[in-house]
């Protein structure tokens, strides 16, 4: 593994709570539910209430999914919340 791995470089306290949702969300696919627990050290209920939104997913376990996902799978992530956000704004303005 590299000295400086690329999730080292994200800033998790600027994700939007749908990034936080979709990164865990990602790695509960990959790993499966309970692998998921597992390797970031928290329960059922929580890994449960972050994934429909009733709580925010906290910093340190964003940093720990993030080992478990590719550049590449992180990057898909943001486009997607960027584009909705993108979209979102254009429908306000009554562009779309």
């Amino acid at each position: 593994m590299s000295a400086n791995p690329w999730y080292t470089r994200v800033n998790a306290s600027a994700l939007s709570n749908e990034a936080r949702r979709l990164i865990l969300e990602r790695v509960k696919r990959k790993l499966g539910f309970t692998k998921t627990l597992e390797v970031l050290g928290i329960v059922r209920g929580s890994l449960h209430n972050y994934l429909h939104g009733f709580r925010t997913v906290p910093d340190n376990v964003v940093y720990k999914a993030l080992q478990y996902l590719e550049e590449g799978e992180f990057n898909e992530i943001v486009q997607y919340v960027l584009n909705i956000v993108e979209k979102a704004s254009a429908l306000l303005r009554g562009s779309l």
